[in-house]
């Protein structure tokens, strides 16, 4: 009974007119081409654009990626779409806040990251990509199915094989992985079972990943190995040999495969960056992070 109420407790948070909703959302989520940048005396200027949900609804006949690549491409990659990237009249990435603060806020980074060894007036095609392009939270508090969801279909269902044949298809030159590291402390599995602390359920750590039976293994280096082939390494390493405290965010997951992707093409002049998920990005200019946002993202 008591196990009864701490679950009816934490689902308590559903809204039945959301769950009504999920069966609408089963629907792929397309990646899209977003605008087009061009690097002018000095400085990255938007050519093109259609990052905002009205001017990709307006354009779409412009959003499609081509397999005939033209201009150099940059690619924003992140984990899976939420609520807001399915709405009627589009089904798209970074259709809502998300997309908002990449139209306002990316500019900057690539004129911070990006101002060494770029050709002048090169033009660039700006892609917007889903690791995963199935809405794995269901519309709901992403706290409660996205992790478990998103690690079943970048296993069982093949998401990690599609992803990296997306990549090799778009052929990027540059390309930040802006994924979310994951938190799944409203997860089922999380509330019923007394051996989850907090401290695990804001990371994703291996006790999580196994008792989703999904066939990993964690070697004794803190590598996740799935078919004799590493699938992510730990974001921390602990000079105690620890495994239990290795966390495996999702975005570590989508860098083991960008990886995967570079070792079989010729690398020269690829540029990857690892920076964190546009939700943590703040736009108004009183609470703007820019300059700590700017020390966040790396270059790989």
């Amino acid at each position: 009974m008591d196990l009864v109420k701490k679950y009816l407790n934490q689902i308590s948070i559903f809204n039945l007119k959301e769950l009504k909703l999920i069966n609408y959302n089963y629907n792929l989520c397309k990646d899209n081409l977003i605008g087009k940048v061009e690097y002018k005396n000095g400085k990255w200027v938007l050519i093109e654009d259609y990052v905002l949900k009205e001017d990709r609804i307006k354009n779409k006949d412009n959003i499609s990626i081509s397999t005939n690549k033209i201009n150099k491409r940059i690619i924003i990659v992140l984990e899976s779409p939420h609520k807001n990237e399915y709405s009627k009249e589009l089904i798209a990435p970074a259709m809502g806040m998300t997309g908002k603060k990449i139209k306002f806020l990316f500019l900057n980074i690539l004129n911070d990251k990006l101002k060494t060894n770029i050709k002048e007036n090169e033009v660039y095609d700006l892609i917007i990509m889903n690791a995963i392009q199935y809405q794995a939270s269901l519309g709901l508090n992403t706290k409660i199915f996205r992790d478990r969801i998103w690690l079943n279909i970048w296993i069982d269902g093949k998401g990690r094989e599609n992803f990296i044949d997306r990549i090799k298809a778009y052929n990027p030159d540059i390309i930040f992985n802006f994924c979310t590291k994951g938190n799944h402390e409203l997860d089922t599995l999380c509330i019923l079972s007394d051996s989850y602390s907090r401290i695990n359920l804001e990371n994703i750590r291996y006790k999580f990943i196994k008792d989703l039976c999904l066939g990993i293994n964690q070697n004794k280096d803190g590598k996740l190995i799935y078919k004799q082939k590493v699938i992510c390494n730990p974001s921390n390493l602990n000079k105690n040999k620890n495994l239990d405290v290795y966390k495996y965010p999702l975005q570590k997951f989508v860098d083991n495969s960008i990886e995967e992707y570079l070792a079989n093409i010729n690398r020269n002049g690829k540029i990857i960056f690892v920076g964190p998920h546009p939700s943590s990005w703040k736009i108004k200019k009183d609470k703007s992070n820019l300059s700590e946002l700017l020390k966040e993202i790396k270059k790989l």
